[in-house]
């Protein structure tokens, strides 16, 4: 790190550039990578992977149809993004991205239950909710244990969520919550994804909007 930082100073910076940066007009954000030309830190669409699957080099992931699936790629997007490049890896919109593959669960297993009993299940929603939880609590588990980073880190993430008002994004972000608060392991705090709440009015910023509650 030390070294490199010098190496930029001397050899990869224009003279007008270089005046910018000791002068602190300019600041180069970790400046030790500026050399490896690596991204420092991107946004996933989430919403693009999941729908038409994504290679990672040595195979090509399917496009995913059930909440646990849509979970799991989650994380292998993050996971692989990181082990190419340095800095953070964020999902912009995690609750909207993974709402339609909670609806998709819901309906095969009202299916499933219809098939056996030949009666009419779509009332039903809870075994629902409870595969959501098992993918949001596995979500963060593999985001605190999975090591994909220089130095033996696990991936510098981060979520955002709070502003889909469906019953799906809803259970998502409920879900999420409750296996946040669970910890990891025995109970430890999940220091990863880093979870930011996205608070709009008409939403969820007065007591009588609807994820309020949430």
């Amino acid at each position: 790190s030390e070294t490199t930082k010098p190496f930029v100073d001397d050899y990869l910076l224009s003279e007008e550039v270089l005046d910018a940066v000791t002068q602190n007009y300019l600041h180069i954000h970790d400046k030790d990578y500026y050399p490896t030309k690596s991204l420092t830190c991107v946004q996933h669409p989430l919403d693009h992977i999941l729908k038409y699957g994504f290679s990672a080099g040595h195979g090509e992931s399917r496009p995913a149809k059930r909440i646990e699936t849509a979970s799991i790629l989650g994380c292998i997007s993050l996971e692989t993004a990181q082990n190419e490049m340095h800095g953070g890896q964020a999902i912009p919109a995690f609750d909207f991205y993974l709402a339609p593959y909670v609806r998709n669960s819901f309906i095969e297993e009202v299916k499933n239950l219809e098939e056996l009993n030949g009666k009419d299940y779509s009332h039903l929603y809870q075994k629902t909710v409870s595969r959501v939880h098992q993918s949001m609590e596995a979500f963060i588990h593999n985001m605190n244990t999975i090591h994909s980073r220089g130095g033996n880190q696990v991936v510098f993430s981060s979520i955002n969520y709070g502003t889909d008002t469906s019953a799906e994004g809803r259970c998502i972000i409920r879900e999420l919550l409750k296996s946040t608060y669970q910890g990891v392991g025995n109970g430890e705090t999940a220091i990863f994804p880093i979870q930011i709440w996205k608070k709009k009015r008409g939403v969820s910023y007065l007591p009588e909007d609807r994820n309020y509650d949430l």
